[in-house]
């Protein structure tokens, strides 16, 4: 029986191997896939196809508005005619860039509905957000109503009065917006950061 390396894949696509990292410095991380073609891919396979396979589902000449869900677009149509309103990226971000995207935020929010899927989920783009010392607003579902002490180092927005009144109050008040940020910061490399969280970890390891 012939061993295949580890970071050696079959591509379930066409059936040919292929190296792959899986980390932040894979070949597919430059590659540039809006996220209507993305949710395809990931719908279709279960595993990293090939660079010729995935070649086919990169950015093609006409993407615009590709992966914006005009449900959104719609919610800011009035605020659209006054100025310009930035909906993010149509494609997926390559890791690397993730901070840069984040990089000129003035406050992060994390609205979540809540379901039984949301109550599981993790707090990576609130705990990205405040390590970067940016003032959060999330909705206390999941992981993010463990990480954010309400009105410290965060706010929890239950409702749309709520959601209105947190948003205003810090882009109203740029002492706030500052302080918040810097309790956020202080909370990540208290209780978030890898130095702290392997510690937790091992500690858990030898209570076993």
């Amino acid at each position: 029986m012939k061993l295949i390396p580890a970071d050696t894949k079959i591509c379930p696509s066409c059936g040919k191997t292929f190296t792959c990292t899986g980390d932040a410095d894979c070949w597919c991380e430059s590659v540039r896939i809006n996220k209507k073609e993305l949710l395809i891919l990931m719908n279709k396979y279960q595993d990293c196809i090939c660079s010729d396979c995935l070649g086919q589902y990169a950015e093609g000449d006409d993407v615009s508005g590709a992966g914006i869900d005009e449900k959104v677009k719609q919610m800011f149509a009035k605020l659209s005619r006054l100025i310009e309103v930035d909906f993010g990226s149509d494609y997926w971000l390559p890791l690397g860039l993730f901070a840069e995207q984040m990089f000129d935020f003035d406050i992060l929010v994390a609205p979540l509905v809540n379901s039984d899927w949301n109550q599981g989920k993790s707090a990576l783009r609130v705990s990205a957000g405040m390590a970067m010392g940016i003032p959060v607003v999330a909705s206390p579902f999941g992981e993010q109503k463990q990480i954010i002490r309400h009105g410290a180092n965060g706010f929890l927005a239950t409702n749309e009065q709520e959601w209105y009144l947190y948003l205003k109050s810090l882009i109203e008040n740029d002492d706030l917006r500052q302080e918040i940020g810097k309790r956020a910061r202080e909370t990540s490399e208290k209780e978030l950061s890898l130095s702290n969280s392997s510690k937790n970890l091992s500690l858990i390891i030898r209570s076993l």
